[in-house]
């Protein structure tokens, strides 16, 4: 049923939450309603978790309507929680009902929590440091096991959301990337569409397209947003207030290179991911794009510590192997 022209969007994120408590707030797309005149109400419950890898006693808490505003909204709050990682893929299960003037929209749908983070430069994954490695995926859901095989992340441009389920099932991480070509619009749904997916942790922008992180910045939820730029050459530095909505640097590589030296001691106040050209070319197997990416952490390990008279500061928060030559964007921001 639509309400107000359009049927209205389910979404639901994780508030403030440790180990022992998850506040959980369900909403509705207030654009749907807003032209609509009468009493609103939401309720609903969320129950589980449910997990393919082992078994716990399952909850059902309701959620509680937040009262008047300009999206409908209500709160659940969950204790001794359990959050979607890859070695343990909770996810809960929400039953929602939404009441406008005597017309009534259901929701039914699974949902995994998901605390993610940055801590200095580095990623944080449920209280722990998290380094993803990640080699390159088709978009097709028959790929996902080998891929779960090699315990790598999976990097996909722009994922479908049959993937995403399929991983939000199966534990598998994923690196989500926007196309070079993607519009405006296009963009932004997608990746409002990804971070309602606890498999998408990282998104990675384009060189130039801050206007995106920008643009999600308040509706990302957890899921952590970077940007390529080019790591052949220099280094330009950028102020923090000139990219909001940025939580990491994808620092681009062509195939079996490193990075200019004027990386090695930047302090671009973000996490710097490591994105580097498949030398293995198109279509490798799971098993040699991971080699590939264990190779680049390699070397990396040794273009930080060369010449240096003491260890290195940092480390790199990812290292991610893509397919593809590099494409210019309209700019490198770092």
């Amino acid at each position: 049923m639509a309400v107000g022209g359009r049927p209205p969007r389910c979404d639901c994120r994780l508030g403030r939450a440790d180990d022992l408590r998850a506040e959980v707030y369900l909403s509705f797309d207030g654009a749907a309603i807003e032209a609509v005149v009468g009493p609103i109400s939401l309720s609903g419950t969320i129950s589980g978790p449910e997990c393919i890898r082992g078994t716990t006693l399952p909850v059902t808490t309701r959620f509680v309507d937040l009262g008047p505003g300009p999206r409908p909204a209500a709160r659940a709050i969950l204790t001794e929680p359990s959050y979607w990682t890859p070695e343990s893929p909770s996810l809960y299960r929400i039953d929602a009902r939404l009441e406008v003037a005597a017309n009534e929209v259901s929701y039914r749908g699974l949902v995994g929590l998901r605390r993610s983070g940055v801590r200095g430069r580095s990623f944080w994954l449920d209280g722990r440091r998290w380094v993803p490695r990640g080699i390159p995926c088709p978009d097709a859901v028959a790929e996902l096991d080998a891929i779960l095989g090699t315990g790598a992340v999976a990097v996909i441009e722009e994922p479908s959301d049959p993937i995403c389920t399929a991983a939000d099932l199966s534990g598998l991480a994923i690196a989500a990337r926007v196309g070079l070509q993607s519009p405006y619009e296009t963009a932004v749904a997608g990746l409002e569409a990804w971070s309602r997916h606890p498999s998408v942790v990282l998104a990675i922008l384009p060189a130039g397209r801050e206007d995106l992180a920008a643009a999600v910045r308040n509706s990302k939820g957890t899921m952590l947003v970077g940007i390529e730029a080019n790591g052949s050459t220099l280094r330009r530095k950028q102020a923090a207030e000139d990219r909001p909505g940025l939580d990491f640097i994808a620092v681009r590589l062509p195939p079996d290179a490193v990075p200019d030296v004027s990386w090695r001691d930047s302090d671009p106040g973000l996490p710097l991911v490591a994105l580097r050209e498949s030398a293995s070319g198109p279509g490798a197997l799971p098993v040699q794009a991971r080699k590939d990416c264990d190779r680049l952490q390699a070397d990396l390990a040794a273009w930080n510590c060369d010449g240096r008279q003491s260890p290195p500061t940092w480390d790199w928060a990812g290292y991610l192997i893509v397919e593809g030559p590099i494409i210019q964007g309209r700019g490198q921001p770092t």
